[in-house]
């Protein structure tokens, strides 16, 4: 039973497993999310960063500014508005908190933190103008809160966002001022007007702008990086790492998290018999077909030579070894002589192994495909332990639907 449910909640983390790639105008709309999760898994690690290092800057920057604003302002005003800056300093204080915690914090719940706190400051300094009658046309102080939200939107920039993730941000913002732009009364005739609530949405246009444009980049750079050159699957190194961060996220969750090690029988006598251009396109054949067998939220990585990884987020023990079945009834590619290849196959799942971490995970796999070599080859071991096999030359092929599962 493919685990729908859970590999909703493993959204943040898992989905990372898939491999990087490029999907159309829908990536750059929508978010990395719909482009893959190599993707995901740095621009996660980047917002995080980047939250953090504003949060900080902010929070004192807002609260030192208070002793401007009784300067400027009077006692009376510069006070009250300081009570906001404290409270909105605090949070993001907290902000940068959560982004140090331990585990990985989820980046649109820190920007989502980091883009609220200004918004309830902005909206009780203005009120604080209004019913103190400051005249913001003859203060340059009060004029600054004007501006709160043009700074506001702008930061969008400073991240890698999806175009509806950035106008999820802007939009409060540009509502704000359409708001205070709607008080009657003179402080802020001839300052705030609709005219500069539009403002405010072409500086969001703007930034949404550049920051879907760091997404492209970034996009670009880790396909190029974090896929196997031959193969187009995701290379070892990054691999490793979503492992590691995968099966953290599982055990801390309490959800099953599988891994499959494919070894190819006999892949030397291609390259022996035929050549290394043969042998390369026969990796090529396998990767293509295991990525294609895969969902999307899952992983087929290169491991090396003639091994392959296919990490399964939210996949129990019992759910690895459909995938097997599926692949196995499928084939994985034809030799050069037009014969099946076929493979000696391990899984192993965290939960049904007790397994602690994602390299005892792999290790454990690669051990029953050792086993499975050893029983003659074609074979795959699970956690029962009893060698099946994985290709029967004599089978049909079975159909595979899109999403990696088999088609009724």
């Amino acid at each position: 039973m493919v685990m729908t449910s859970m590999a909703q909640r493993f959204a943040d983390a898992a989905r990372r497993l898939q491999a990087a790639r490029t999907d159309g105008w829908a990536g750059w709309l929508v978010g990395p999310d719909a482009i893959g999760a190599a993707v995901v898994f740095e621009r996660d690690a980047i917002a995080v960063r980047r939250t953090r290092l504003a949060a900080v800057i902010f929070a004192v920057l807002i609260v030192a500014w208070t002793a401007v604003d009784v300067l400027a302002l009077g006692p009376t005003a510069g006070g009250l508005i300081g009570v906001g800056r404290v409270m909105a300093g605090a949070g993001f204080a907290l902000v940068a908190v959560y982004c140090s915690a331990a585990g990985r914090p989820k980046a649109r719940v820190a920007l989502a933190l980091l883009f609220a706190v200004p918004l309830p400051f902005y909206t009780y300094a203005m009120f604080v103008l209004y019913l103190t009658d400051i005249d913001l046309s003859t203060s340059a102080i009060a004029t600054t809160y004007v501006e709160l939200p043009f700074i506001a939107v702008a930061c969008i920039a400073l991240f890698p966002l999806g175009a509806i993730e950035g106008a999820l941000l802007a939009l409060p913002y540009v509502l704000a001022a359409v708001a205070v732009a709607s008080l009657p009364g003179a402080p802020f005739a001839g300052v705030l007007d609709f005219g500069v609530a539009w403002l405010v949405a072409v500086v969001a246009l703007i930034a949404i702008v550049a920051s879907v444009s760091q997404l492209r980049f970034m996009t670009a750079v880790i396909d190029q990086s974090s896929r196997d050159a031959l193969t187009g699957t995701l290379s070892r190194r990054v691999g490793e790492e979503i492992l590691r961060v995968g099966v953290g996220v599982a055990r801390r969750q309490g959800t099953p998290f599988a891994a499959v090690f494919v070894d190819l029988d006999h892949f030397k006598s291609v390259n022996d018999s035929f050549g290394h251009l043969a042998g390369d396109a026969l990796l090529r054949g396998v990767g293509a077909t295991l990525a294609d067998v895969v969902r999307r939220q899952d992983a087929v990585i290169r491991w090396g030579g003639e091994e392959f990884v296919i990490l399964l987020p939210g996949t129990t023990a019992a759910g690895a070894a459909r995938l097997v079945t599926r692949i196995g009834a499928r084939g994985l590619a034809l030799r050069p002589d037009g014969q099946p290849q076929t493979a000696s196959v391990g899984y192993a799942e965290i939960s049904a192994d007790g397994i602690v971490d994602g390299a005892a995970l792999v290790a454990l796999a690669d051990a029953r495909m050792y086993r499975a070599k050893q029983a003659g080859r074609n074979r795959v071991v699970g956690p029962e332990g009893a060698p099946a096999i994985f290709h029967d030359p004599g089978q049909s092929p079975g159909r595979i639907a899109p999403s990696g599962l088999a088609a009724a």
